[in-house]
């Protein structure tokens, strides 16, 4: 439900997409060039799903709650911004980590009664000065919640994005962390505690625009971290492990709302083996 008051107040009640980031914006497979999302946002195809879970903030993250948020501002410069109490994600003490499967399943419950808090802002310049450069966008988030039942671990999430477009040229990137608190257990560890954390951090930047008429293209270079004590039994063998992943891809515009994706990817890991992928996807939208 949305109570609309002016473009500088509104509120919103229910379930929404939570504002995390400049992905949250596109994340629906219509409003993205490439087959695949950014490996901080990744979901479905994120390879060595079992071993990192996930990366970050797989996308779509909906969730309840309610939000206020707004636009301020003029011709030369606007202000968005966005502020929220959700439920949160959610996970066990015993995994010492978010379970994004248990936190979509139990949506229409909070598992701790404790919210999470966030909020987003962001600075578009539409107006530039120089022919051809066409927007400037800079945005920032946060959001800090418990994920365990009994509301001892906490977790905290950042980033920062910026957008722009020269031309008919889009350029995009994103940074974005999560430092996750895990229980003072030394004997589910393969290390020594010294620090009850574990730190994820990733990034993309992303080049694309059309070719001509019924082609476009994209470029795009993303990365994940893991940092922190490994539980025992973990199939990673540093407790400081990094993807690197290279991505080209091209999209073929049959017709007006019919588009078909294609791209290859070059994994590459720390802990295990290279790996090659082609991926396709057929879109349509009504």
């Amino acid at each position: 439900v949305d109570w609309t008051v002016n473009d500088a107040f509104n509120v919103r009640f229910g379930r929404f997409p939570v504002p995390i980031g400049e992905f949250y914006l596109r994340y629906d497979a219509a409003n993205h060039r490439s087959a695949t999302k950014p490996l901080p946002y990744e979901m479905g195809r994120m390879l060595r799903r079992a071993e990192f879970n996930l990366a970050i903030l797989p996308e779509p993250y909906p969730d309840n709650g309610v939000e206020i948020f707004g636009t301020l501002g003029g011709e030369s410069a606007e202000v968005a911004y966005s502020a929220y109490a959700v439920s949160g994600l959610k996970g066990n003490a015993a995994d010492a980590d978010v379970d994004f499967v248990r936190s979509r399943r139990e949506y229409f419950v909070d598992n701790n009664s404790s919210p999470a808090v966030g909020g987003r802002v962001a600075i578009a310049f539409p107006n530039l000065p120089i022919d051809g450069w066409r927007l400037l966008s800079i945005g920032a988030s946060g959001m800090y919640g418990f994920y365990d039942d009994d509301s001892e671990l906490s977790y905290l999430l950042g980033g920062v994005d910026l957008y722009t477009r020269f031309g008919s040229l889009n350029v995009r990137g994103e940074a974005l962390f999560r430092r996750t608190a895990i229980p003072d257990e030394t004997d589910r560890f393969q290390q020594r505690l010294r620090s009850l954390w574990v730190q994820r951090e990733g990034f993309y930047v992303q080049l694309d625009g059309p070719v001509f008429k019924g082609v476009e293209w994209l470029a795009r270079y993303d990365g994940f971290r893991r940092a922190g004590p490994l539980l025992i039994g973990s199939p990673l063998r540093s407790t400081d492990s990094a993807i690197t992943r290279g991505t080209f891809g091209l999209n073929l515009i049959a017709t007006k709302g019919v588009k078909l994706k294609i791209n290859y990817e070059v994994w590459m890991f720390d802990d295990f083996p290279e790996e090659h992928l082609l991926h396709s996807g057929l879109i349509g939208t009504f």
